[in-house]
């Protein structure tokens, strides 16, 4: 990913995303670099989080028989081999559709409202960047937390109750997480109230699938 990117794809992408916006935002708008090693650094980052994302169902894969021995988890180990072509392809068909239709309107949206006052916008590459990591990666990220709760559930790893139960610990571990790796406030509360919204929409979900949890997998499945 890295190679990629440092070797020109960077420049490619920015080129075709921006060509997505409108013409007179491409016309009175640009992006400026505040320092030589700042689309670096970008670089650099994004590489790191594809790195962990790959390997993070490797590691659950060999780690599967300790955590059935500490009852962490339950069901087969080829389960996360499932697990992990389900949500790759909800991860890949929500980022396209962010990359296609989120992140441009988006963009077009605070192009042109800068525009609207009257202002030559040049924005920071970091942050353009960033802007569209959070509407195309983002986005795919948001739809696999339905689909992870409703195959957890499948494999009666978690309940419909439990996960009803415990959402104030979900809440919490959710602002925690989004203060540690968010750069700002706004954009903390911005992923919170985003992942809140998908793991509610993962709730409805499990409701209707165990019939207000007159069904739940996990209870009628042992070990």
């Amino acid at each position: 990913m890295f190679a990629l990117l440092y070797e020109g794809g960077f420049g490619l992408l920015s080129a075709h995303f921006l060509s997505r916006a409108p013409a007179a935002a491409r016309l009175e708008s640009g992006l400026v670099a505040l320092h030589p090693v700042e689309v670096l650094l970008f670089q650099m980052e994004i590489s790191t989080i594809v790195a962990v994302v790959v390997v993070a169902p490797l590691c659950a894969y060999y780690a599967w028989p300790a955590l059935i021995d500490r009852g962490l988890v339950r069901g087969r180990r080829r389960t996360v081999l499932v697990w992990t072509g389900g949500l790759v392809a909800t991860f890949l068909v929500a980022t396209i559709a962010g990359y296609l239709y989120v992140a441009p309107a988006m963009l077009s949206y605070l192009i042109s409202d800068a525009l609207r006052a009257g202002l030559v916008v040049s924005y920071r590459i970091d942050r353009v960047a960033w802007l569209v990591v959070y509407t195309t990666v983002g986005v795919g990220v948001l739809a696999c937390i339905p689909v992870a709760m409703w195959l957890l559930h499948r494999a009666g790893s978690v309940s419909y109750r439990g996960c009803r139960e415990r959402w104030r610990g979900v809440v919490i571990l959710v602002l925690v997480l989004a203060s540690l790796l968010s750069p700002g406030v706004l954009s903390m509360l911005l992923a919170a109230a985003s992942t809140m919204i998908a793991y509610g929409v993962g709730l409805l979900g499990l409701w209707c699938l165990t019939l207000g949890g007159r069904r739940d997998a996990s209870n009628a499945r042992g070990p």
